[in-house]
């Protein structure tokens, strides 16, 4: 039995269940969403509504109906406030507008003129499923039902599509040069898959990196103790994670810096807040923007995890994306990234989009309210 687990007053649960928000009653019970639901359920708890007023500020009510004046789908304005198509839909009804769903011919409609079109833009040019759905001003449910319906694969981009015939040339003759794939993923702003792709179709051997031999213990020492380099600088010189530096460091017996001292040094070198001016906590010698980043950071080290901190920037078309935490394997190789968001804006959504087109090869997972609130459970005991 769920509730006969919980130390907190029941009848109080009850009645904070119909006055108080479902975050607030998360947060003042110490619950995740799973025990949340079945404890409702337990106790026999009818279902409620969520309503949009008690969601959403009025400045963002104000622009639902914008959006849905505009011709915005119930899911797509969903999308960019974090709830459900059916509560928008709730919302409008409430203040007078009617929805009206699109008639059920019209996935039919666009198969008969669109097709051939459609097939081409998915796979043949440097478009975001996003940008598909605009260009064709078709909703979510159309484009799903496409790619069901021709069985698309996931696309991937090849670096002819994106690179013009004397890059792929200068590329060609990098990658003979000996450069490491990682440097001339960075240097072409395209995926180390996609690289990998090119020089097998090219039967060129690419430069993997091996950590064992190709790093110069003395020096990155000498980078690190006499130069002052950060731990991120040296990797990227070596075309490498921060993390491979930090562990040949330590097994030669170099001492790393402290938060305090790395703070120092960005001071001295006139690159401290570099531009961020909003809350920043000092942990390790990382300066996090949040409490929920602290929580997360927290979690990592109690369960073992190798990380690093912002090491890294992607260029996503118009985008610069730099990830919030890195998680390595005892080897120092990248396992998969975590992002913290507790709401997701369209910009984000645009973001993850194009890391999965450009980066297939890395897997990024959102650390949400549900699975944070996980999380600071976990590192509260």
């Amino acid at each position: 039995m769920i509730a006969s687990e919980h130390l907190f007053n029941l009848e109080e649960f009850k009645k904070d269940y119909f006055n108080l928000k479902r975050t607030d009653i998360l947060n003042k019970y110490n619950l995740n969403d799973t025990k949340y639901y079945k404890l409702v359920k337990e106790l026999n708890l009818p279902s409620k509504n969520p309503m949009l007023e008690t969601m959403l500020s009025q400045d963002e009510l104000d622009q639902v109906i914008k959006m849905f004046k505009e011709g915005k789908s119930l899911n797509e304005i969903g999308r960019k406030f974090g709830v459900a198509g059916a509560t928008i839909k709730k919302y409008l009804k409430k203040q007078g507008y009617e929805y009206k769903a699109k008639e059920t011919n019209s996935f039919d409609e666009f198969l008969s003129k669109y097709s051939s079109m459609f097939v081409y833009d998915y796979f043949s040019n440097r478009l975001t499923n996003q940008e598909i759905m605009e260009k064709y001003k078709i909703t979510e449910w159309i484009f799903r039902r496409m790619i069901d319906y021709y069985k698309l694969s996931k696309k991937k981009l090849k670096i002819e599509e994106i690179l013009t015939d004397e890059q792929q040339s200068n590329l060609i003759n990098d990658i003979k040069s000996g450069m490491y794939i990682s440097q001339l993923a960075k240097k072409y702003n395209v995926s180390k898959d996609m690289i990998k792709r090119f020089a097998e179709s090219h039967q060129l051997q690419l430069n993997h990196f091996d950590r064992k031999y190709d790093i110069n213990i003395e020096e990155i020492v000498d980078d690190y103790v006499n130069k002052n380099m950060f731990l991120s600088e040296i990797a990227e010189k070596y075309g490498c994670c921060a993390m491979v530096i930090k562990d040949r460091l330590i097994k030669h017996g170099i001492e790393i810096r402290d938060n305090s001292e790395n703070i120092e040094l960005l001071i001295q070198k006139g690159k401290f807040h570099s531009g961020y001016k909003g809350k920043q906590i000092p942990y390790k010698q990382y300066m996090l923007r949040s409490e929920w980043e602290l929580d997360v950071a927290k979690f990592l080290d109690k369960y073992n995890y190798k990380w690093s901190y912002e090491t890294q920037t992607f260029k996503l078309g118009e985008f610069r994306y730099t990830p919030d935490f890195f998680i390595y394997d005892e080897n120092g190789n990248l396992q998969f990234i975590l992002e913290v968001k507790g709401w997701l804006k369209e910009k984000d959504i645009r973001k993850f989009q194009l890391m999965e087109t450009l980066y297939p090869e890395i897997e990024l997972i959102l650390v949400d309210r549900e699975l944070y609130y996980y999380i600071k459970k976990e590192v509260s005991y």
